[in-house]
């Protein structure tokens, strides 16, 4: 059982995605041209179809472009040329899924039709009464289906009609191109330091990687006139941080023993090294020393992560 906590949530989000889908609206419209329909009864079938498809196709091309949202996540790349959501973040796979945009869709396609009808007002000498829309939206590869309960009841002198179900399939192919980012998301996590162009090259569409800066890059995927985006985050491997002693002293002849630490912030195998012939340092760090020359040496001690990632910091040793 949900608590009255649940609940109010609840709510909260679905006005918080009434409100969203609403902003959408101004700038998704779809009106059909009223001048074509006359007061038929078969014509507001006509009118609400031609207010479902054209809402459809807005609202597909919108949701294509924004790499699979009408509106547009947090964490998204905003730039002059782009506004997409991120498909890959710092290696991870963030790629919205095809159920995701069913829903959006549906629920977008609930307000559009509503507004896109109106109170069919252009329908003179007929009374309509209408619930509100119930849409389900399905995503293949080639097209998308739909199913939207919607019940109208036309009344005039000598009739009445009810129409209630509107069923449809357009041939968008957002499922195929869903279906390619899908496949170069995965490809690129394989080994996400390099792009595989060959490997890109042999997927349906047209893919291009767009760098926007250091750490973002946009993929762009064009199949049948639909344009796909997504953005990639690059997770940038930071540098190890070496840890050594300020100063050493060691007497001449003696064997002297210590050791220096070095972390890495990303977990990587780490290597030490030194550019000295008096000491030797193992590659986790541990020293030993025996000198029989007095003097002051200036040795660097140099940490690498494996991935082209160094610190290094020198030191003095005095032999006494």
């Amino acid at each position: 059982m949900k608590s009255k906590g649940q609940v109010s949530i609840f709510i909260i989000i679905g006005i918080i995605i009434v409100i969203l889908f609403i902003i959408v609206l101004t700038f998704v419209k779809f009106k059909p041209d009223k001048s074509s329909y006359g007061n038929e009864n078969n014509n507001v079938q006509f009118f609400v179809d031609s207010c479902i498809e054209g809402s459809l196709k807005s609202a597909t091309k919108l949701i294509a472009y924004h790499g699979g949202y009408l509106i547009l996540p947090k964490k998204n790349i905003t730039t002059e040329n782009f506004m997409t959501a991120f498909g890959i973040y710092e290696n991870n796979n963030t790629l919205i899924s095809k159920k995701n945009m069913e829903f959006q869709l549906a629920e977008y396609l609930n307000l559009a039709i509503l507004n896109c009808v109106g109170n069919f007002t252009q329908f003179k000498g007929k009374e309509i009464i209408f619930e509100k829309p119930k849409s389900t939206v399905y995503i293949d590869l080639e097209e998308i289906k739909t199913n939207i309960k919607f019940p109208i009841d036309i009344k005039s002198e000598n009739s009445n009609t009810r129409i209630e179900d509107f069923d449809d399939s357009l041939k968008i192919p957002l499922g195929r191109v869903h279906s390619i980012a899908k496949k170069v998301i995965e490809k690129q996590l394989e080994n996400p330091d390099w792009i595989d162009l060959s490997y890109n090259s042999n997927i349906l569409g047209d893919i291009n990687f767009i760098p926007v800066d250091t750490e973002n890059i946009v993929v762009t995927i064009l199949y049948r006139n639909l344009l796909f985006t997504f953005g990639e985050k690059i997770l940038i491997n930071k540098p190890p941080v070496l840890n050594v002693y300020n100063n050493i002293e060691i007497m001449d002849g003696e064997i002297w023993v210590g050791k220096i630490n070095c972390t890495d912030p990303d977990g990587d195998y780490i290597k030490i090294t030194d550019d000295s012939s008096i000491i030797n340092t193992a590659y986790t760090g541990e020293m030993i020393a025996q000198v029989e020359i007095p003097g002051v040496y200036n040795i660097t001690f140099t940490c690498s992560d494996g991935n082209y990632n160094t610190d290094s910091k020198s030191i003095l040793i005095t032999v006494k």
